[in-house]
């Protein structure tokens, strides 16, 4: 065969080497994945093998947060239980030797006077919770008994001190509680209503009676009202566990002797803690209104209306609906009694003539309760969006209200007191900050006794006088605790 003429030469066969290089893969630049890391093998044991654990690992970083998160929150209650239980053993161990002091069978502890109100917004039993808490086991082992007043509504306290203060005043002078025209005006009211309501009963029983039933007579009730009596006016709790009994039989038998009896000075009798900012000012307000305000209730100028507003006032009246009922058996609350005399009067006003208010002493022979120190326990309830992070804070540290209660009640409890200061006035105002903006704002608008100026007289201020705290040193503490506990 003639070999081609002309054009390119045929290409030369490939050799091996680059056959061999042309079959093996292209080499990429990227670098290659790396495999996953194998699982950690952990904690692993032949007994726990044996029972079917072949290991013990930590959970995945989710589940470490949460219980991480979770021991954190529960930690922390769980501490603070801790330490409120611990310092409530130390307090009690403290006051013990006080409520260890021998009596007489016939005498009987000195007695304070608790008044508690319920923070705004909020329930009494709320203020009750810390009560039993962080006061009454102190109190309790200091062997000191006491008297709960509360109120419901705003005032409560206030007049109840006041009247109480005015029913001395007037026991003094040997005057009735309510003057003669009101006793008579009230009796010719009740006899009014009460006729009344028998027309309207037996006019309803005409109809409502069954035919059957007609003429069943029922027996006739006493519809004279109870008179209201306490517990302590209806029996002696000596006589219901036999004490009395046993006394008359061994001829033994002594009059019963009060401690606060037997004390020398007023302010040694007895004591008054109010629990709550709002009962501090409502018991002072009451003492000022007591003291410096008339004997009875003062009658208001009466006031003609204009005939313009009865015709306004005639127009806004319903009309009576015939099926509309009355409920008879709801009673309604009474108002608030307003204040006898107002703070501009105070200056103007006798300081109670008839009483000794030096160490004047009741029909029992204890001192005036108004006579005895206060001490004043500020309540640590706060609400509101803004303030949540300090009520959380309060919430992982309720030891430190533990320690503000019993550093003031170790105070009473020692019979630790001054004179009453101006500057008193401020005791427990620190709660103020705590009370809801809002909740202010609706009393200022409705003139609420919490929130109106607070102020007072210094002729009062002379016969008040107010615990204060001691400062414990730790040593002497574990001291006394060894001692108890020795």
């Amino acid at each position: 065969m003639s070999e081609p003429t002309g054009g390119k030469p045929p290409a030369a066969e490939p050799t091996s080497a680059a056959t061999s290089a042309s079959t093996e893969p292209l080499k990429t630049t990227t670098a290659t994945a790396t495999p996953p890391k194998p699982k950690p093998k952990g904690f692993s044991n032949p007994a726990l093998q044996m029972m079917g654990i072949n290991s013990i690992r930590l959970p995945s970083r989710n589940w470490m947060i949460f219980w991480i998160s979770l021991a954190t929150l529960s930690g922390g209650i769980v501490y603070d239980k801790w330490q409120q239980k611990q310092l409530r053993k130390k307090y009690i161990e403290l006051a013990k030797p006080v409520g260890d002091q021998p009596f007489e069978v016939n005498q009987l502890p000195r007695k304070l006077r608790i008044y508690v109100v319920p923070p705004p917004n909020d329930y009494l039993n709320e203020s009750f919770k810390y009560l039993r808490r962080f006061v009454k086991p102190i109190l309790n082992s200091a062997g000191l008994d006491f008297d709960i007043f509360t109120e419901t509504r705003q005032g409560d306290i206030r007049s109840t001190v006041a009247e109480e203060i005015r029913r001395l005043r007037r026991a003094k002078l040997g005057l009735p509680d309510k003057r003669p025209e009101d006793l008579a005006k009230e009796q010719a009211e009740a006899e009014a209503n009460k006729a009344k309501d028998g027309a309207e009963g037996e006019e309803k029983k005409k109809w409502l009676a069954p035919v059957s039933f007609s003429e069943v007579k029922k027996p006739e009730i006493d519809e004279k009202e109870e008179e209201t009596k306490s517990l302590k006016d209806l029996y002696n709790p000596n006589d219901v566990l036999g004490i009395t009994h046993f006394m008359k039989e061994h001829d033994h038998q002594k009059p019963f002797v009060k401690e606060d009896q037997v004390v020398s000075k007023a302010q040694d009798a007895g004591g008054v803690i109010c629990l709550g900012r709002g009962a501090f000012k409502e018991y002072v307000n009451g003492i000022h209104e007591g003291l410096l305000g008339p004997l009875y209730k003062p009658e208001k100028p009466p006031v003609e209306p204009k005939l313009e507003e009865l015709d306004a006032e005639k127009d806004k009246e319903p009309e009576p609906n015939a099926n509309d009922e009355d409920d008879d058996d709801e009673k309604k609350m009474d108002p608030v009694p307003d204040p006898y005399i107002t703070p501009k009067e105070y200056r103007n006003a006798d300081l109670a003539p008839e009483l000794d208010l030096v160490n004047g002493r009741d029909s029992n022979g204890i001192p005036y309760f108004f006579l005895q120190p206060i001490a004043v326990l500020r309540n640590y309830n706060t609400a509101g969006f803004t303030k949540q992070p300090e009520r959380i804070w309060r919430f992982y540290h309720k030891r430190d209200q533990l320690i503000d209660y019993n550093e003031t009640l170790w105070g009473l409890i020692n019979k630790n007191y001054r004179g009453f200061e101006e500057d008193d006035l401020q005791l427990a105002a620190e709660e103020e900050h705590d009370w809801p903006n809002k909740w202010v704002q609706t009393s200022l608008d409705k003139g609420s006794e919490w929130v109106r100026d607070f102020s007072g007289d210094k002729r009062v201020f002379g016969v008040l006088s107010v615990y204060q705290k001691i400062e414990r040193d730790e040593d002497q503490s574990k001291e006394v605790i060894n001692e108890v506990k020795n």
